[in-house]
């Protein structure tokens, strides 16, 4: 152990039972998000995760073994380089779930057993411990009342309930703030709730992006008579969705979190959405603050006390959860998704160089709180892309251009991304679009929607771009409409997050 890692080692044990403190007393949580400790929650962050790698490495059977068959047998706590990396494939699924626990065994009492939906594979179990849902549960109002102050709310979670980690965990945190009912993504049963109670009430729905917009898309309510704001979760959304969610939700605010680690990891605020709509209309601060992943990034802030996050050589996003009240702790965990993180100030030394000081002033000028927590960029999922001569085009991407195209965008259900291959085994990209239930796809041009599909694409993914102009043209990007469940889409959505990719096929398997 270095002198450095002995230096910090006080300090890490005082943040550990300060912020135990803090959890129980909201008002003890907000001195601890003072922009004064900007340097002391940035450098802890780190060092937390460290002491928590030791401890693991030798009370967590799995943890232990993990590192053992990394053959990094100079491992040394100080070198944070040296510590494994985890994730489902070669962490998860080879250990047993108490062997995942500290101490080798899952406590008998207090624990509650979610699972995730499964949008990448078969679903898997996860484990959390009272504590560790008691802290959930506090961040999350912290959260939630960061966002709606002490203003009376009727929430309603309309996340997937039963054994879904996000569903389960909102109906469990955030009762006590609010007036709640959940009611799963059940339309009938959010309207029918709303109509009861009346318009007297500030709602607050809950729930997945896709079906936020089916809510108010296809149902017959009158959503002007209320007062309405959304929180959503599990993918990301356009400026154009939001812009479209934003007709009848007064605010929209993003949450970022995963059923592997926890929910609500990272929000959204005035900040970062003023800051998205910015770089999505400026390249020079897109320059600055953006890297090229074939596609714009989410933006979020997040506590750096309770979650160190990274970025590997392929730009995927490594999580350690620094808290020790997690029974299954998570450490350098990738759930491959792209990203990068920025400190606070080099943020807005960044947005200075780009000359736009009229964003910060602006904010300021609306009394929008700035908090000097850091950015986390997220550009979508690493292994759910795919391949155009040689560039990675992600759903993000995707989904940014399509609705991007003004005679299509209000009309998109959903999409799935083909990579095919022709008898003359050509490697082609097909774009099959579901339309909305009423649409008749003879009302579209769909060259049109093809070709402006390839010149907003372009715009946000220079890579695709330039490759676009050189591709021969029986082998560019192909965009295919269909009615309300046909197709490929004949089964409905049957999982909780729609499925944008379908993977490699014959060209002629592609539905017509």
């Amino acid at each position: 152990m270095t002198a450095e890692d002995l230096a910090w080692r006080p300090v890490v044990a005082v943040t550990n039972a300060v912020e135990r403190l803090a959890l129980r007393h909201q008002l003890l949580s907000q001195l601890l998000l003072v922009n004064a400790l900007e340097p002391l929650r940035w450098g802890v962050s780190r060092h937390r995760a460290a002491a928590l790698a030791r401890r693991a490495r030798k009370r967590v059977p799995a943890y232990r073994d993990h590192y053992r068959q990394s053959q990094r047998d100079d491992f040394r706590a100080s070198s944070w380089d040296r510590v494994p990396v985890t994730d489902k494939e070669s962490f998860v699924k080879r250990h047993r779930i108490e062997d995942r626990c500290w101490g080798g065994s899952l406590p008998t009492m207090g624990v509650t057993v979610d699972e995730s939906s499964g949008s990448t594979g078969a679903p898997t179990n996860w484990v959390r411990g009272w504590d560790e849902r008691l802290d959930t549960k506090q961040l999350l109002q912290l959260s939630f009342s960061a966002t709606f102050g002490r203003e009376p709310i009727f929430a309603i979670n309309a996340f997937v309930l039963g054994a879904w980690a996000t569903g389960m965990i909102v109906s469990q945190s955030i009762g006590e703030l609010c007036v709640l009912k959940s009611t799963g993504s059940d339309a009938k049963k959010i309207l029918s709730t709303m109509t009861a109670f009346g318009p007297g009430y500030h709602y607050v729905i809950l729930g997945y992006p896709p079906f936020l917009k089916s809510l108010v898309d296809d149902h017959d309510f009158d959503w002007d008579g209320y007062t309405v704001d959304a929180i959503y979760g599990g993918e990301a959304i356009t400026d154009q969705m939001r812009a479209h969610l934003s007709k009848t939700f007064g605010r929209v605010i993003g949450s970022y979190g995963a059923s592997d680690l926890e929910i609500n990891i990272a929000y959204e605020n005035e900040f970062t959405i003023a800051l998205r709509e910015a770089v999505a209309s400026d390249e020079h601060l897109r320059r600055e603050l953006v890297k090229d992943f074939g596609s714009l990034p989410s933006i979020f802030q997040y506590n750096p006390l309770d979650y160190y996050i990274e970025s590997n050589e392929r730009n995927e996003l490594l999580f350690s959860l620094n808290r020790p009240s997690n029974i299954a702790p998570k450490i350098r965990y990738n759930i491959h998704d792209v990203g990068h993180t920025m400190r606070y100030r080099d943020a807005i030394a960044a947005i200075e160089r780009a000359g736009r000081c009229d964003l910060i002033e602006g904010l300021r000028a609306r009394g929008v709180r700035m908090l000097s927590l850091p950015l986390l960029f997220h550009y979508g999922r690493s292994d759910l892309s795919v391949s155009f001569f040689g560039t990675t085009v992600s759903p993000d991407g995707i989904r940014q251009a399509l609705h991007a195209i003004p005679a299509i965008d209000r009309s998109i259900e959903s999409f799935q991304a083909f990579n095919a291959e022709n008898e003359n085994d050509d490697a082609l990209l097909v774009i099959g679009v579901e339309l909305a239930a009423g649409h008749d796809k003879s009302a579209f041009d769909v060259f049109d929607i093809q070709s402006r599909f390839a010149t907003e694409l372009g715009k946000i993914d220079g890579d695709f771009a330039t490759v676009y102009s050189t591709a021969p043209e029986d082998q560019r990007p192909e965009v295919r409409l269909y009615e309300y469940r046909t197709g490929p889409f004949r089964d409905g959505h049957t999982k909780i997050k729609h499925s944008y990719v379908a993977g490699v096929i014959e060209y002629d398997d592609i539905p017509a």
